[in-house]
């Protein structure tokens, strides 16, 4: 095994394989060094009673994004989503329920029976909040500026994506543009004021939001986490797809690992890292809890 490596990430989570996996394919020696006795972090399916597995932490790969699937040929390592033609389900004490399909038009019926003015409403709300999310991701997908070494060259980089914004996505025109950019720093509560009337509603489309952050709906900002959890599902119901992994989310966890290991990676369980070894403030490498030192270039 080599001591010095191209790249040292520390830390096997799903987001660290998935580094890994791109940084191994590009041709750099990458070593990923993990604590526990599995790679995954939140991304891991285990045993809580004999014979009964379930996803501990991590339970929808719904955020995923098709390209990493693509890129890191996940497929190849039998990763594959569980189909799921109910986006939501819930029940209420007095009997009643919220159903929602992935089928926009199949939910018209059910929440009607709760609001007939957010019944109307919904078919528009679909549609905007899959303009707005596919234009998000088309922008996000660009690669930014480096902010600590701007040149002309990162200032045409800005002008060009400036110029790009309205080919972005769905075709935004500019008014759109200017609207999304009106609702980002929204709450979920101020932005859902301008589209439903019923509580019930109003949570079941606007709780993945506030998925997995410490804020509520009336935070700023809860609107673009809409907006972000959406991304690159612009045919849903207005949610996430489900994101259920068929077998459990730690499949997606062996397939990031067996997908990095393909392209050349090596990837270390029980290592824990007691801290980076630094030199005129760059990050060249790490020791180990055992004292152990490895090189990065």
């Amino acid at each position: 095994m080599p001591n010095a490596y191209d790249v040292i990430v520390v830390g096997g989570g799903h987001n660290g394989l998935v580094a890994a996996g791109y940084l191994a394919r590009a041709g750099a020696s990458v070593l990923v060094l993990e604590q526990r006795p599995t790679a995954g972090g939140l991304a891991v399916t285990e045993e809580l009673h004999p014979g009964f597995w379930v996803d501990t932490v991590l339970h929808s790969a719904s955020t995923l994004r098709p390209g990493i699937i693509r890129d890191l040929f996940l497929k190849m390592h039998a990763f594959a989503f569980a189909p799921a033609g109910t986006q939501l389900f819930t029940p209420l004490p007095d009997g009643r329920q919220l159903t929602l399909v992935a089928n926009p038009a199949g939910n018209l019926d059910t929440i009607r029976t709760f609001s007939a003015n957010d019944a109307t409403r919904y078919p528009d709300y679909c549609d905007t909040i899959a303009r707005y999310a596919t234009f998000i991701e088309a922008a996000l997908s660009r690669i930014p500026p480096n902010l600590s070494q701007l040149g002309s060259g990162d200032l045409f980089t800005w002008l060009g994506l400036g110029k790009a914004l309205p080919n972005l996505g769905p075709g935004l025109g500019i008014g759109e543009i200017y609207g999304l950019l009106r609702i980002l720093p929204m709450s979920l509560v101020e932005w859902f004021d301008e589209w439903f009337e019923h509580g019930l509603v109003r949570a079941a489309l606007g709780a993945p939001g506030v998925l997995a952050i410490q804020q509520g709906p009336r935070s700023g900002g809860t609107a673009f986490g809409l907006l972000y959890q959406l991304m690159g599902q612009p045919t849903t119901a207005g949610r996430p797809q489900p994101g259920i992994v068929r077998g459990g989310i730690g499949q997606l966890t062996a397939a990031l690992v067996a997908a990095a290991r393909q392209f050349g990676a090596e990837i270390r369980t029980n290592t824990p890292v007691a801290h980076l070894r630094l030199a005129n403030g760059q990050a060249n490498g790490v020791v180990l809890a055992n004292g152990d030192e490895l090189a990065a270039r």
